[in-house]
């Protein structure tokens, strides 16, 4: 007689309980690693503002990029233009407003979505539409807001723009 030679049920049991164990494991770091690339690129884009409105002060240092009342909002001091590389950027109080912010920061992904709030803040996330209900954006706001200051008082409260995360909802 021929013996058949394989698995018996009870071998099979352990190897499948086996791979449930690794699955149980390793699943929960697979799944996160969605959350963990979204928030990166959260926290790069507000490292990216930061690092932009860095520079347009270093450049504000330098006579030969200072920045000039702009003329379409000649009855405000706190609107000014400054030229880089032939183009005009329009800032408020010496920092990016927040249009001229998602122009310097030339998104080339079509998967980061911009949403616009009121004259001042700029939302950035993963959403084509409702991105603050998403609760997983950055957002620009910049400075002194939707308020017209008397003048740029850098002691004043509103004075530096904000750059906030918002990840629960991941």
């Amino acid at each position: 007689m021929k013996r058949v030679n394989g698995f018996t049920l009870i071998e099979i049991v352990i190897v499948i309980l086996l791979l449930a164990a690794l699955a149980v494991i390793a699943l929960p770091k697979f799944i996160n690693l969605s959350t963990d690339a979204k928030v990166n690129v959260l926290k790069q884009l507000s490292a990216s503002a930061k690092t932009a409105n860095d520079q347009i002060q270093l450049l504000l240092k330098l006579p030969s990029h200072q920045s000039q009342p702009s003329p379409a909002h000649s009855d405000r001091n706190d609107v000014s233009i400054i030229n880089i590389d032939g183009e005009n950027i329009l800032l408020k109080c010496g920092f990016l407003d927040d249009r001229n912010m998602v122009k310097r920061l030339q998104l080339a992904n079509n998967e980061i979505y911009v949403e616009y709030e009121g004259h001042d803040k700029a939302y950035f996330g993963f959403e084509a539409s409702n991105i603050k209900a998403s609760q997983c954006y950055f957002r620009y706001q910049q400075s002194f807001a939707d308020i017209t200051p008397p003048r740029c008082d850098p002691n004043a409260s509103g004075y530096q723009p904000v750059y906030q995360l918002i990840t629960t909802g991941c």
